[in-house]
């Protein structure tokens, strides 16, 4: 463990000199230096040693099949604390499966990181497991299309922040649909996230076949319709959790209609086309 130690320590001092030789050779203004090299001691040094599965050499050359069974292990309780996946997971077990293993993964995020800023694509949603993300759904007014980051950091001001409670699933709509962030997350310490990456999940579901989804299909057409609805009547929602009531409400509906109106739901997802 001493010997441990000091290989970590000499790792951090390595680091913190080539930090300095390449701020002083570019010429970086002193209040910038100060800034960066506080960031580096006060939050990078400081970094837990948590171990993730890429820490791990030996995974690389686990058997597929158990890799997929730890996946399960490790993420199918957190992929179920949404309503959506966990009211359809007796139906669409294997697809659930599949996302644990290709499209969910776990990471830790340094103090001050900006994890996303408002009407940026959402790739991913994060489950947060611990409260040190703070989320804020304050934006310039009177801008149109997409506003570049050096302009939102310009214009941006703290307007409505809040803490964001841990084991609680952020952007979920992006799991849903096409989904663009409405405020502005980061990490106000250390955070440990588990993300799912929308991108892989879209894939999956337009290679598996069409009936074996049909039940998360036609949640994500109510869930949608269910927020369209809820916003023209001017209620705003953003990248916070979605209320559970809300959510298993729709639920319910979806279920219902598949036990009850095969023939609809068919047609529904039809015409909802190929996006999860």
């Amino acid at each position: 463990a001493v010997n441990q130690l000091r290989f970590v320590n000499m790792d951090s001092l390595v680091e913190e000199s080539k930090l300095r030789e390449f701020l002083t050779s570019r010429g970086i203004s002193a209040g910038l230096y100060g800034s960066i090299t506080s960031f580096f001691k006060n939050t990078y040094r400081k970094n837990d040693a948590r171990v993730f599965e890429g820490d791990v050499r030996v995974f690389s050359e686990l058997p597929a099949s158990l890799l997929m069974q730890m996946h399960a292990e490790v993420y199918m309780s957190k992929l179920c604390a949404n309503p959506g996946a966990s009211a359809f997971y007796g139906m669409h077990c294997e697809l659930l499966r599949h996302i644990c293993h290709e499209a969910m993964s776990e990471r830790s995020v340094l103090a001050g990181h900006d994890m996303f800023f408002p009407r940026e694509d959402a790739t991913s949603l994060n489950y947060t497991m611990n409260e040190t993300l703070v989320y804020d759904a304050g934006y310039p007014t009177g801008l149109k299309g997409v506003l570049r980051m050096s302009e939102y950091l310009r214009l941006y001001r703290p307007h409505n922040v809040q803490r964001v409670p841990s084991v609680s699933w952020l952007s979920e709509m992006a799991m849903w649909c096409k989904w663009k962030h409405r405020g502005h997350l980061q990490a106000k310490a250390t955070a440990h996230v588990i993300c799912v990456d929308v991108r892989e999940v879209e894939v999956l579901a337009a290679q598996a076949p069409r009936d074996s989804i049909a039940g998360m299909r036609i949640f994500a057409i109510l869930l949608v319709d269910q927020i369209e609805r809820m916003e023209s009547m001017g209620e705003k929602v953003s990248d916070l959790p979605l209320d559970p009531e809300v959510t298993r409400e729709v639920a319910s509906r979806a279920k219902g209609l598949m036990r009850i109106r095969p023939s609809l739901a068919g047609r529904l997802v039809a015409r909802a086309g190929t996006s999860p």
